[in-house]
């Protein structure tokens, strides 16, 4: 936030920021990279194969996990004397959206693509500045030393990350799909079935939910 990025989101946190400065209360910033969980925005194209993101595919990206978030907060807050008037930037990984993509693919089990287009094509004045500024001059995080100075967050890899956040989201369909049409106790047992079976499992009852929520119907085993 405090490096004039022109990000309009970016730039009214730092103006918090000095706000904070000019006071005497104690306190520790935290500056988090983009989120891994922004991903799940795109669902629905990721379902079809295609990673749309609006900056270079062969640039890094770095992200930041929230549980890694909440760890390294947790850990100040646990010694807030330790860090008092420093700013500490977080990222978790920077893989790029090629990397990305097929790190989805191999967890979904299928071929996934990173798609990049012009950020001006995004409506938003704050996010067209926001992927302008990351196809650009990105995120600095310093992240072999932030992980260095911090090992006990045990920090998620972006392939940790999508294999525990995708799975959850597949069993979260399945339980919709079957809380929809009064299913409850099949719900239950495609949840197990998933976890058993694995993903490739897990993938194809996901569409087939997906179906059925659609045509109003239940989906069987």
């Amino acid at each position: 936030a405090d490096r004039q990025t022109g990000v309009p989101h970016f730039d009214s946190k730092f103006e918090v920021e000095q706000m904070l400065a000019a006071t005497e209360i104690p306190h520790t910033i935290v500056g988090p990279a983009y989120f891994f969980d922004n991903l799940l925005g795109g669902a629905d194209a990721l379902a079809a194969g295609v990673m749309p993101i609006a900056m270079p595919a062969d640039k890094p990206l770095q992200q930041l996990s929230r549980r890694d978030l909440g760890r390294l907060v947790a850990t100040l807050f646990a010694a807030p004397d330790v860090h008092v008037g420093q700013l500490i930037d977080l990222a978790s990984d920077q893989p790029t959206p090629e990397e990305m993509a097929r790190i989805i693919g191999d967890v979904l089990g299928t071929t996934v693509t990173a798609e990049s287009y012009d950020p001006e094509r995004i409506e938003s004045e704050d996010m067209r500045a926001m992927f302008t500024f990351l196809g650009d001059r990105g995120y600095e995080v310093d992240i072999p030393t932030l992980h260095r100075r911090f090992p006990d967050v045990g920090w998620q890899s972006f392939a940790t990350w999508a294999a525990e956040a995708l799975r959850r989201q597949a069993l979260a369909a399945f339980a919709d799909a079957a809380d929809a049409v009064g299913q409850g106790q099949l719900a239950a047992a495609l949840l197990a079935d998933v976890q058993v079976r694995g993903d490739d499992r897990g993938k194809r009852l996901r569409q087939r939910a997906g179906r059925e929520r659609q045509q109003g119907g239940c989906v069987g085993m």
